[in-house]
């Protein structure tokens, strides 16, 4: 709503490199489809004009704007002499989402289309299946961009929440020995099915922007990518997951040296399948486009729904000691540490690009090594 960004700066459009010279052929400053390009997804490029307009109920009056709501309940017990457990149970959730509506175009200017999945053993049920819910623009609505901000409730239900249990135990010992431990679980919801049925367009507009504080807030966090015409998933449930983690620390009497060990156990991500799905492909499949793609030539489609397959959890453990000196009223602490004490090698990231018989799923990133750090401290 700032008239300082009145002007629309950025745009992009859809490139065919027709003669493999890895050079775009044409006029670059037309905003028609010309040479090797297509047409401007941002038909406003340096007009000074919004994009984007504000619905005044939506930006104005109290309850209006988006809000969340967290609760947490936790209750703490000493069941031994210095030894306490806690339990607790937290949840949060969203409401008054907007979402943008282009208003150039309409539900009938995008054209539904679905593929099937590639026959592979190391997909769901060895692949086959069907992925519908995509959508494409059609040509003549390419670039024209006219933007309203609104309240979601203008086009139908949402939801987002999380929730979750945590579970912790201290021991505060004798001779100077602390443990400390605990679990937390939890797990997220969100639905924007019901809105994205009227506007497929939802995720990164024309604009560039983000379209939606569901795909900006909500889906953005609980996948990689947002809700767009290409990704159908606009329903997310994930399973219960849970962390552990300890911590037990130890100072040996007199000889003034600190030992620590800290550990921890996490879920593995959530892993996609992004399949390129070229003009040929989406012909064959069991809903074709009936037309060649618009903008770009092909459609990366997942192939997995989010939260149905993951990485494998994460172990570690970390071990530090530290001796300290005093002298002249001064305290000086030389420690070492040793991080991935058990030297585990588990995979941080993965190539998700899906290709048939490829190498999806191939490890990309592994924890890092055991390794050993020396520090030293001087308080004075």
């Amino acid at each position: 709503m700032n008239p300082l960004i009145l002007t629309a700066v950025r745009t992009t459009r859809g490139w065919t490199d027709t003669n493999r010279n890895y050079v775009p052929d044409c006029d670059l400053m037309s905003p028609a489809a010309n040479g090797e390009c297509a047409r401007m997804d941002n038909q406003n490029l340096g007009k000074p004009v919004f994009n984007r307009s504000f619905d005044p109920t939506f930006v104005g009056g109290w309850g209006a704007r988006p809000y969340n709501w967290s609760l947490g309940l936790s209750v703490q017990q000493e069941v031994l002499p210095r030894v306490s457990v806690t339990a607790g149970f937290h949840r949060n959730w969203w409401d008054n989402w907007y979402v943008v509506d282009n208003r150039s175009t309409s539900l009938g200017d995008y054209t539904p289309f679905s593929i099937r999945a590639p026959l592979d053993p190391r997909l769901p049920g060895g692949g086959g299946y069907t992925i519908d819910g995509l959508y494409n623009l059609v040509p003549g609505r390419v670039g024209e961009v006219d933007e309203l901000a609104q309240s979601y409730k203008n086009f139908g239900e949402q939801q987002e929440n999380w929730q979750g249990f945590d579970f912790s135990a201290v021991a505060r010992l004798n001779w100077g020995l602390t443990v400390q431990g605990g679990t937390s679980t939890g797990r997220r919801l969100a639905d924007a099915c019901a809105v994205r049925a009227k506007l497929p367009e939802l995720g990164a507009g024309p604009t560039g922007a983000p379209n939606s504080s569901v795909t900006a807030n909500v889906l953005v966090t609980t996948a990689r990518g947002s809700l767009s015409v290409t990704n159908p998933y606009c329903h997310y449930s994930e399973p219960y997951r849970t962390d552990i983690r300890g911590l037990a620390t130890y100072t040996i009497p007199r000889a003034d040296v600190q030992v620590a060990v800290t550990w921890m156990s996490v879920p593995g991500e959530y892993l996609e399948a992004n399949f390129v799905a070229d003009n040929a492909w989406i012909a064959a499949g069991p809903q074709p486009l009936g037309r060649p793609l618009t903008g770009a030539a092909v459609a990366t489609v997942n192939l997995i729904a989010p939260y149905t397959l993951f990485a494998d959890r994460r172990n570690n453990m970390d071990f530090r000691v530290a001796k300290i000196f005093r002298f002249g009223g001064r305290r000086t602490q030389v420690g070492l540490d040793l991080y991935n004490l058990m030297n585990v090698d588990v995979a941080t990231a993965y190539n998700q690009a899906f290709v048939p018989g490829g190498p999806w799923l191939t490890p990309t990133a592994i924890q890092p090594a055991r390794y050993a750090r020396f520090s030293m401290e001087v308080d004075f």
